[in-house]
C-alpha cells in the first residue's frame, strides 16, 4: 500500500485537518513524513 500523494496531504491540510492527516499517515506509513508535522 503506497503512502498518500502530496494531493492527499494538501487536501487534508487545506481542510484544516492536520490531525486527521497525521492520524491517516501514521496509520499507513507508521510515522509522520517530512511534509506534514514532524513535531510529533
Amino acid at each position: 500500500m503506497t503512502p498518500p500523494a502530496p494531493y492527499e496531504k494538501s487536501k487534508f491540510l487545506g481542510s484544516g485537518g492536520s490531525m486527521v492527516a497525521r492520524l491517516k499517515l501514521k496509520g499507513i506509513d507508521g510515522r509522520a513524513p517530512p511534509g506534514v508535522e514532524p513535531a510529533a
